[in-house]
């Protein structure tokens, strides 16, 4: 089970505005299904002398029925189309059932300072639960829901694909910064060799 930090989704449309405060995230990180894609594309130009081939390759993660969890938020909803009315409350947002599904595709950079690209990242809820525990107007809830949901579940869907693009650019760059350092330790060990070789041929 993965905790995320608390985080605040704001969310205004047409119809309504939706406030979602102290959002933590808990995922279960074994999906249902994982699924791991490689791709390789050839592009060959045979009328001209001297032909060349190009290759690209991209490498598609594919996660299906991921669970989240989101208990104890307090949310604020003002609906603007007639008849108009705002309420505040707790309720628990859950990803059940089906889940979650996210794909992540990249792609070897070719930037020397980079190790990879990120072509594309998505997110789809496919279903989702709000349990409104506490509020003015529960009621309302029953024939609202729907509209509060489809808004959410977008925002969700949203937030993951950005989490995603910035973690592969972490990832990039923790592994950036330990290749660099390693490169510093193994010219120092070349240095301190060649200086104790030195000192050898003048005893």
């Amino acid at each position: 089970m993965v905790n995320g930090d608390k985080t605040r989704i704001d969310v205004s449309t047409d119809e309504v505005d939706v406030i979602l405060d102290n959002v933590t995230l808990a995922a279960t990180i074994l999906p249902k299904d994982v699924a791991i894609k490689t791709e390789t594309h050839l592009a060959m130009d045979v009328a001209a002398a001297g032909s060349g081939t190009a290759a690209s390759s991209t490498v598609q993660v594919e996660l299906r029925n991921v669970q989240l969890h989101a208990p104890n938020l307090v949310f604020y909803y003002y609906k603007k189309t007639f008849p108009s009315f705002a309420d505040v409350g707790i309720a628990d947002v859950s990803i059940a059932r089906r889940g979650l599904d996210v794909d992540l595709v990249v792609r070897p950079s070719a930037d020397a300072a980079r190790l990879l690209d990120v072509v594309r990242t998505e997110a789809r809820v496919n279903d989702l639960d709000l349990d409104v525990k506490k509020a003015r107007h529960n009621w309302l809830y029953a024939v609202l829901s729907p509209v509060v949901r489809r808004i959410v579940a977008a925002r969700i869907e949203a937030a993951i694909a950005e989490s995603l693009g910035a973690a592969v650019e972490r990832l990039d760059k923790a592994v950036e910064s330990a290749v660099a350092a390693s490169g510093k330790a193994a010219s120092a060990l070349s240095a301190s060799a060649v200086a104790q070789s030195l000192l050898k041929s003048e005893e």
